[in-house]
């Protein structure tokens, strides 16, 4: 049976939880009692987060217990109000707001159930039972059927708030809108979701970009094929498949640097450590090939010519075609001597190949003695 509230306690009860406004006159409708039933492993329970009639056990605050993921073992199956109104005013209705969300996770938006009439008070008790007075009346739905277990493993929060309308100066009017939502706070309760997470995507590195590419080459070594990966931000191109050189999971990554998350059954992972390409290489500049001296008669330049790499960088490898014969480097490898014939050479740095110059070895003068 549900107990009786006094007038003085529905006008009490209505001028603490107004949310919106606090005034000095007492409210003529509002609510004295309200409450949530949930079916949990079996059992249906009714929690209360306005009033005691209902349920002395207190919805605000309640830890719901854990349940499997996907187990329909945690449900939502009943939402009532009671509500109170004077003489010369109407009551036209509750909604409950409600959101579930992972725990320290930013909520959604909130969820909305418009509550059905279900009665008015006769006499001193309502006929579905529930002691009322005057003009008592009972709003309800007892066959929800809203599963909770449809999350993915974790901690998480049930919060709801009851937003009703009506008219204190008129009865038919709905010319004013309340709230009930523990002072501003609204009422919350938790439960947990077991089950394993999704697991973190592994990435194992194979090569960065080169001079020739501007991909590097990741993969995803833990790959899944039920899974679906997203990258923030986006840009590697995913390949999952199987006959591919390196198996499947592979990625072919832009410059930059990312993560990938994966997801299972709606269930998605935490991310990946980052993982980075390099902007693709530049090639070195062309070798700059400065004349110091043409073959001259002198016997003991043996007919060989000589330039200088001027922009010569010790971290080069430089190639000289045709190779033969070259007499070889000087000064710290920044002069070439090489006998009679046209040569190109290229510079190569980090395994970048720069465009090739031309230096030429005149004949030895042909008047030599």
């Amino acid at each position: 049976m549900i107990k009786k509230f006094t007038l003085v306690k529905k006008l009490l009860v209505a001028v603490v939880f107004c949310s919106f406004s606090i005034t000095t006159s007492a409210q003529k409708i509002g609510i004295f009692e309200a409450a949530i039933q949930f079916n949990a492993n079996g059992t249906n329970k009714w929690y209360s987060y306005e009033g005691t009639a209902i349920s002395t056990t207190q919805f605000n605050g309640a830890n719901l217990g854990s349940f499997a993921a996907n187990s329909q073992t945690l449900k939502i199956i009943g939402l009532e109000l009671q509500n109170y109104e004077q003489a010369g005013t109407n009551f036209c209705g509750g909604t409950i707001n409600y959101r579930i969300y992972k725990t320290g996770d930013t909520p959604g938006a909130f969820l909305q159930e418009a509550l059905p009439f279900k009665e008015a008070c006769s006499g001193s008790s309502f006929p579905t039972g529930g002691a009322c007075s005057g003009h008592d009346q009972k709003w309800n739905k007892l066959d929800y059927n809203i599963d909770l277990t449809k999350q993915c493993p974790g901690d998480y929060t049930l919060e709801l708030f009851l937003e009703y309308t009506g008219s204190e100066t008129s009865t038919t009017a709905c010319d004013l809108t309340r709230k009930l939502d523990n002072t501003g706070s609204n009422f919350k309760a938790s439960f947990t979701i077991t089950g394993t997470p999704t697991p973190t995507p592994a990435i194992k590195f194979h090569s960065q970009s080169t001079c020739s590419s501007k991909y590097g080459i990741y993969q995803i070594s833990n790959y899944n094929s039920n899974a679906s990966y997203t990258f923030t931000p986006s840009g590697p191109q995913f390949s999952p498949n199987q006959t591919s050189p390196l198996g499947p999971g592979m990625l072919v990554v832009p410059e930059g640097a990312y993560t990938v998350t994966a997801t299972v059954n709606g269930c998605t992972s935490s991310a990946s450590t980052s993982f980075t390409v390099n902007p693709q290489p530049t090639p070195p500049p062309a070798p700059v090939m400065t004349l110091l001296k043409q073959p001259t008669c002198d016997p003991a330049s043996q007919g060989y010519g000589a330039y200088e790499i001027s922009n010569f960088d010790s971290n080069a490898k430089y190639t000289i075609t045709p190779n033969q014969p070259i007499i070889g480097y000087a000064n710290n490898n920044k002069w070439i001597g090489a006998p009679t014939g046209t040569y190109t050479i290229t510079a190569t740095v980090n395994g970048c190949t720069s465009s090739a110059s031309t230096f030429t070895v005149d004949p030895k003068p042909a008047n030599c003695p």
